[in-house]
Formats: structure tokens, sequence, C-alpha cells
């Protein structure tokens, strides 16, 4: 399961309310702390995972996984999904050359 996270713009969203609701115009000391932690907010590391094609020759799955994979078929590429179980490939005969963790599924809304 997915870790809760929020988007950097719900984050400076959420602090720009903070502002217009707790802190005085007549206060620009304030201001200048709210501008400084936009910038720090807009520079935050993502909290998603990368998601990049791992090349099977680099590594595999480290345990049982369901997963996005890149196979060899017929002189060209398709992806399809796959499973890494007890060490090996669910479907071997695809040639998976490269996968990735399955996504979360939508579960309808922001969700």
């Amino acid at each position: 399961m997915m870790q809760d996270t929020i988007s950097r713009q719900a984050a400076i969203d959420a602090l720009r309310k903070c502002q217009t609701y707790l802190f005085d115009e007549r206060d620009p000391d304030k201001k200048i702390e709210l501008r400084s932690a936009e910038r720090a907010i807009e520079d935050l590391p993502s909290a998603q995972p990368e998601q990049r094609w791992i090349p099977c020759s680099e590594r595999l799955p480290e345990k049982n996984c369901r997963c996005l994979t890149t196979n060899e078929a017929w002189g060209s590429f398709e992806v399809d999904w796959n499973a890494w179980i007890d060490g090996q490939w669910l479907y071997p005969n695809e040639k998976p050359i490269a996968w990735m963790p399955m996504p979360e599924p939508y579960r309808g809304g922001d969700k």
C-alpha cells in the first residue's frame, strides 16, 4: 500500500489558506516567512517512487510481486504484466528484459 502523500501544489495551497486566516496583512515579516516556506515546499524531493524500467540484467524483483515487463517478442518489444514468484517469472516464455513494479490500482476519485 502506498504511503499517504500530497502534491506540492496542495501543500502550497494549504499554506496560502493559513496565510488568509492566521496572518495579519499588517505584519510583513510573516508574509516573508510564508514565501520562504513556499519555496522550501517547491524544492522538496518527490515522495513518489521513481517509475523507471529496471533491466533484468541489472536486478530482478526481491520478492514475489506482480510487475509490468518489457518482453522480446518476434523481433520487437511489448509491454505486459508478469509475476516474479519464488525466483522465477510466472510466464518465462515472454522473455522479460526489463520490469517495474505495478502501480497502485485506480480506486476512483482522488483516493
